[in-house]
């Protein structure tokens, strides 16, 4: 099943066995940035500084650079950050859209995948959120069914797992089961290679995204 993790540099780092079966599973490792930090007061160059930083902390624990980025509680300078380091082929600090969607930056388009706020786990812990998982289950299905009746092998629906929200063992347990369920529909409907990669590498790799390129407000 195709996974995207978004890692905390500091935290893959100290993590070696985890990050190890990740990769084992050939999951994408993309970067949650350098530490769990809210940047809407940090300065500009402090922040693109933390950028480098989780690249290369990053890098030396995964093996590989992150080619996707989310900080999750970003600026007003995030975008522009990602943008002009060059190395991404995809952010996702943007609640803008449930489709992808392309900007234009200094270094050529580059694609966003805005992060679901719906088929997410979050909800758990929010008043207006859901009680059992079962919902959330029912919620995922709802997202993902569509694609699956166009035969769309490259459509891609976001279902967000944290791990203070899902880390339950009832939903741990709920969670493994939905998504299970979820991709064996995917490969009786799309054959065995539904998924082989990461949906959003994918994206960003072949430009096959619902909107071409328009100019970014942050740039």
């Amino acid at each position: 099943m195709p996974v995207t993790v978004f890692g905390v540099a500091t935290a893959l780092a100290r993590c070696p066995d985890v990050v190890a079966a990740m990769r084992e599973a050939r999951w994408e490792i993309a970067s949650h940035g350098l530490k769990w930090i809210d940047y809407k007061d940090v300065p500009a160059a402090e922040e693109r500084a933390h950028l480098a930083e989780a690249i290369r902390i990053h890098t030396q624990a995964t093996g590989e650079r992150p080619l996707g980025w989310y900080t999750g509680r970003n600026s007003v300078e995030t975008l522009k950050a990602v943008l002009d380091e060059g190395g991404f082929l995809y952010s996702s600090d943007s609640y803008a859209d449930d489709l992808p969607y392309w900007v234009n930056g200094p270094k050529g388009p580059h694609l966003i995948i805005p992060y679901t706020l719906d088929a997410n786990d979050m909800r758990f812990i929010n008043a207006a959120g859901l009680r059992h998982r079962r919902r959330l289950l029912h919620l995922s299905q709802g997202c993902i069914r569509p694609a699956l009746r166009r035969g769309r092998a490259r459509a891609q629906d976001d279902v967000g797992r944290a791990a203070l929200p899902a880390g339950g063992p009832a939903r741990t347990r709920g969670g493994a089961g939905a998504l299970s369920r979820l991709h064996r529909r995917a490969r009786a409907r799309l054959g065995r290679d539904a998924g082989s990669t990461s949906p959003s590498i994918g994206i960003a790799s072949t430009g096959r995204s619902p909107r071409a390129p328009r100019p970014s407000p942050s740039c």
